[in-house]
């Protein structure tokens, strides 16, 4: 296969330098200051659209905070990407005709499996690295890695999955749906597995979890939701009986993504989008104070916009990786975020094309 082989070509690191730009310095403290590099450095993988016939996926250094390759991609782009944590596999899917599903490996670039799919998208790595997710609105599947054999599948409309720490079990949420559900699919992969959980006190009635994430460290499951009349909140669950640890009102006034949560546990961050690019904002969440603080406010930030699409977290809770976008012609740009207190360490822009997401090899450089 052409892409096959295109692919494996560039997923191995050149030695290319790319001058990146930076936007100017803002006035009130929430612009790009002085480049200062970290103490380790990650490598940060980058997906923009540059128009609807050029895909790029630049490699950012965060010591270096510049790009150190970029990947020319094959139209049209990866609808996500993901590293088992140990670093050895990239595992990522691309939406042509079909969704198909690769893993590569990352040392010597060579495509070691590949799948055409049609379930799912949004791509889920088990604790253990044996397993990749595919769910979305169309499914789930569940792949072994690296061979990408089916291991099960559901074609229930799926809101969001995650695994549980033990590697054999799924949870996942379905479209307007009050429950959770969860899945058995090592030991009962040809039975109807499927088991409501039963959420503790805290949790109304008609609660819709939508968006989830583990934490896997602590033992807990984040979970965006809303209640009947679209009342949101962040639940906190503990992800061994799923009694409820704590439940957080949200603004009602916001649309909330995924939590990205720190692999390590200990930080988390909430994305939430208003009407305009003004209201919108990143929560951090303090799972040690069980708090949680408006962290960075698009009306402190003087851009020409400040809409988060995606975020991602360096493996030692250092940076925060943030895809701003807009629709339109105007581009969009990588904003790398000291996760202490605020200050903007760079911005990496691009004079064309919307960002898509971030993903950070779990394995410093």
């Amino acid at each position: 296969m052409d892409t096959q082989r295109m692919l494996g070509r560039f997923w191995v690191l050149a030695a290319l330098c790319v001058i990146v730009c930076c936007w100017p310095a803002c006035d009130d403290g929430n612009g790009p200051t002085d480049p200062e590099p970290t103490e380790a450095d990650w490598l940060i993988y980058y997906s923009y659209d540059a128009d609807s016939f050029n895909y790029y996926m630049p490699i950012y250094s965060t010591s270096e905070l510049q790009a150190i390759d970029t990947i020319p991609l094959p139209p049209p782009t990866y609808h996500d990407l993901r590293f088992t944590t140990d670093g050895r596999y990239i595992v990522f899917d691309v939406a042509t005709t079909a969704l198909e599903i690769f893993v590569l490996d990352h040392s010597t670039g060579d495509t070691v499996g590949s799948v055409v799919t049609n379930r799912g998208g949004s791509l889920r790595i088990s604790p253990n690295d044996e397993y990749v997710m595919s769910v979305g609105v169309n499914g789930l599947a569940v792949y072994s890695i690296p061979s990408l054999a089916l291991v099960y599948t559901n074609a229930t409309q799926i809101s969001d999955g995650v695994f549980l720490p033990s590697s054999d079990r799924i949870v996942y949420s379905v479209d307007a749906s009050d429950s959770l559900y969860a899945v058995d699919y090592i030991n009962l992969p040809d039975s109807v597995a499927t088991t409501p959980i039963l959420m503790g006190p805290g949790i109304p009635s008609t609660f819709r979890p939508k968006y989830l994430a583990p934490d896997y460290h602590n033992a807990l499951l984040y979970t965006v939701g809303v209640d009947a009349i679209g009342s949101p909140g962040l639940w906190v669950f503990d992800i061994t009986d799923f009694s409820t640890v704590q439940a957080i009102p949200l603004p009602d006034d916001l649309q909330y993504g995924r939590p990205e949560m720190s692999a390590s546990g200990g930080l988390g961050f909430l994305k939430g989008i208003g009407d305009t690019d003004d209201d919108n904002v990143i929560l951090r969440y303090d799972p040690s104070a069980r708090s949680l603080t408006r962290f960075l406010e698009g009306s402190n930030v003087v851009w020409p916009w400040f809409r988060p699409r995606s975020m991602a977290l360096t493996p030692d809770n250092g940076l925060l990786a943030i895809v701003v976008s807009i629709s339109g012609a105007d581009s969009g740009a990588l904003v790398l975020v000291d996760t202490e207190d605020g200050h903007i360490v760079t911005v990496f822009d691009h004079t064309f094309g919307q960002g898509r997401y971030a993903r950070v090899y779990p394995v410093p450089r």
